[in-house]
């Protein structure tokens, strides 16, 4: 007990003598505390934390990869939404197949999806309905708004 207190009394005098260097100490304490937290909140609800759907650990991403492919105007190795009706036609290796968020996103943050997406999900909308896999290969504009976008 006799050598903590005069460990204290040491590091109090040191402390005294360097006041600038104390006060960098002190206040960096709290700086690596509240960017440890920082750092755990987002690997924490980024990675580790599943996603929000039913049976998300058997949710994966389709993409193609050919080499040496001019790949045009979209991105390399993403499918688009024709692809995928034909992947969902050709492939029985899934018991769902859907397109989700293809291109930059959009001031309103919309994708273009097949029908079969909220199956694959396994969500259903709150209010309202699907479109069709008809309007689908119509072209027909229609939208399902997410509850945020909605209530905005």
């Amino acid at each position: 007990m006799h050598g903590v207190a005069s460990d204290l009394r040491l590091v109090w005098r040191q402390f005294r003598n360097s006041r600038g260097f104390a006060i960098t100490g002190v206040l960096m304490l709290p700086f690596g505390v509240g960017a440890t937290t920082a750092i755990f909140s987002l690997v924490d609800g980024v990675l580790l934390r599943p996603l929000p759907f039913p049976q998300a650990d058997r949710l994966v991403t389709l993409g193609d990869q050919v080499n040496f492919a001019n790949w045009g105007k979209h991105e390399k190795g993403t499918v688009t939404p024709p692809e995928a009706v034909i992947y969902e036609r050709e492939l029985h290796s899934f018991s769902s197949l859907g397109v989700s968020g293809f291109g930059p996103p959009a001031a309103i943050h919309a994708a273009r999806m097949t029908p079969s997406v909220f199956a694959a999900l396994g969500v259903m909308p709150l209010m309202g309905r699907i479109f069709t896999r008809q309007e689908y290969t119509r072209h027909a504009q229609v939208a399902v708004l997410s509850y945020g976008t909605w209530k905005s």
